[in-house]
């Protein structure tokens, strides 16, 4: 997806950074660590989150949201692409200009039914999604979900790099 420079990047152009937490709290931070904002998220505990260069933050939720936030801390859209009432939200990424997002689920719990599927989505910056894939997660045991573990998109939005509990990576091409 990138290179290893732009992921280790952290902060955005302007060098501000953002973090989130188990406190269901989001926080920004300027370039020399001074609080910009920190407001406390809505929903669930945030599990994941990517950067923009442009200081776009997107964050999930443990109940299946999707996030978007610009550089002061404004939510420009959430979307639950799914009823559920746990999901197993683990990763995130974010196109450099930040015009796609890709979000990677794996199994969700609706009425205490567990839902075996993992789910790869795509979002455009306002929101709708633009692509989709879904799969079968595969159980080993009852304590073994193998879903979507980590997801990347490459800068073009092309190239979906996604790794899975099963020890295996799979790329997607969307066309």
């Amino acid at each position: 997806a990138r290179n290893s420079e732009s992921q280790k990047q952290k902060c955005d152009n302007e060098k501000n950074s953002f973090a989130v937490g188990k406190s269901r709290t989001l926080f920004g931070f300027d370039k020399k660590g001074k609080s910009i904002f920190e407001f406390r998220i809505p929903d669930h505990t945030a599990t994941a989150g990517a950067m923009s260069d442009k200081g776009t933050f997107a964050l999930g939720t443990v109940g299946g949201w999707v996030h978007l936030v610009d550089n002061k801390g404004n939510i420009l859209w959430k979307y639950k692409p799914f009823d559920a009432i746990s999901i197993g939200h683990n990763s995130i990424d974010i196109t450099s200009d930040g015009k796609y997002i890709v979000a990677g689920y794996s199994g969700a719990m609706q009425s205490r039914q567990e839902i075996k599927d993992s789910r790869i989505i795509v979002f455009d910056n306002k929101g709708n999604i633009v692509w989709e894939h879904r799969g079968e997660i595969k159980i080993n045991s009852k304590d073994l979900i193998l879903g979507v573990m980590h997801v990347d998109i490459s800068d073009d939005a092309s190239k979906i790099v996604a790794s899975y509990g099963d020890n295996y990576v799979r790329v997607f091409e969307r066309k």
